[in-house]
Parts: C-alpha cells; structure tokens; sequence
C-alpha cells in the first residue's frame, strides 16, 4: 500500500439516525449542488428512500459526504436523516471531503452499459434514477457506426496518425480512451498532445 500523509488510520465511523435539523453543510464544500439536481434527488428519495447514509463529523455534526441528499431530503419534508458519524478533526474530514469529490469526478460512464441498463425501466422511473425525459432519446439511441475514410498518402512507414477532432474540452478524453484501448497492443504507442496552427 502507498504511503499517505495520514499517519494513524481514524476509527470507524458509527451509523445512527439524527434529526435533519442537526445536521450542518460544510460552508467549504468544492462540490457545486444545482437545484436541477437536488430536484432529481428529490425523485430519488421519494422513489428508493434513503438506502445510503451520509457522513459527518461526530463533534459539530458537519456533513463530510452527502450534502445533495440531505439538502434533497430537507427539501422533500423529511424530518431525520441515516448518518454515519466519524470521529475525526476538521484537517481529516475536510481531506476526505475533497478526496470524495475529486475521486467521483476520476470515473466514467460506459455509454453502451447505461443503455442497456436503462431499456429495462419505464419514462415514470427515470426521474429517480436523475435522468431528464427530454435527455432520454439520445441516450437510449444506439450511436451511428463508425465510418472509415481512406485518404491518399505518402509512402507508408511504421508509424500512422489518428486525427481527433471536436471542441478542444474533448479532445483529451478522447485520446484518453484511444490510449486505454491500446493498452491492449504494447507495440503501439499513443501519444497525447494538440497540434496548433494548421487550418
């Protein structure tokens, strides 16, 4: 296991039901709760109930990990929320706040799953899983298959380029996902970067 700055590993924490109303959010949480998706949220505690209890301090009852919940639920009437409580100081409960956020953001969705996950519900169950119905019908489209175009080029040697194009902000996923499929092929290396300058 890799060394990590946090020296002693913090005691578990204990799950226990507490009024929402004792609850405090942390005024530094980084992660960013639209009321598009506390609505949704909404959906999903009145679909699932709450199957997932949030985290906070033990000492000042601060949310760790949980805010869009306990916002949804305050929002939807409930009056207790399942918490696990972890007795920690401010430093470790801030760190795990950030790691939380941050580990969330480093996973992605495989779009071909999602369908055929979503194909099993009806349009009256998306709204509890947060799906939009007018985002429902370019999600459950089968994408259009891939077209290779053959260009005239010079003499061929052991190196080719693969031209990705499309707004800048996905570029660097994409060519991330072309160089996890080939992983697969250790004689070929991909190489990431922008070109600038050519029209």
């Amino acid at each position: 296991m890799a060394a990590t700055a946090q020296s002693v590993i913090p005691p578990k924490p204990k799950r226990q039901t507490l009024p929402i109303d004792r609850v405090v959010p942390n005024p530094r949480n980084d992660n960013i709760h639209p009321q598009s998706q506390i609505d949704l949220l909404v959906e999903s505690i009145r679909g699932f109930g709450q199957p997932r209890a949030i985290l906070v301090r033990q000492e000042n009852r601060m949310i760790i990990s949980g805010h869009g919940v306990w916002e949804a639920m305050k929002q939807a009437g409930e009056s207790e929320v399942d918490c696990f409580v972890w007795d920690v100081d401010q430093r470790t409960a801030d760190a795990f706040l950030l790691a939380d956020n941050r580990f969330h953001e480093l996973s992605r969705i495989d779009p071909e799953r999602r369908r055929e996950l979503l194909t099993q519900f009806t349009e009256l169950e998306f709204a509890s899983m947060g799906f939009l119905a007018d985002d429902m019908a370019d999600l459950l489209e089968a994408p259009e298959p891939l077209v290779i175009q053959e260009m005239e080029t010079g003499p061929v040697t052991d190196t080719f380029w693969i031209s990705v194009r499309g707004p800048l902000a996905q570029q660097a996923p994409a060519l991330q996902r072309i160089r996890e499929i080939m992983a697969e092929l250790p004689e070929v290396e991909v190489e990431l970067g922008t070109v600038t300058g050519i029209m």
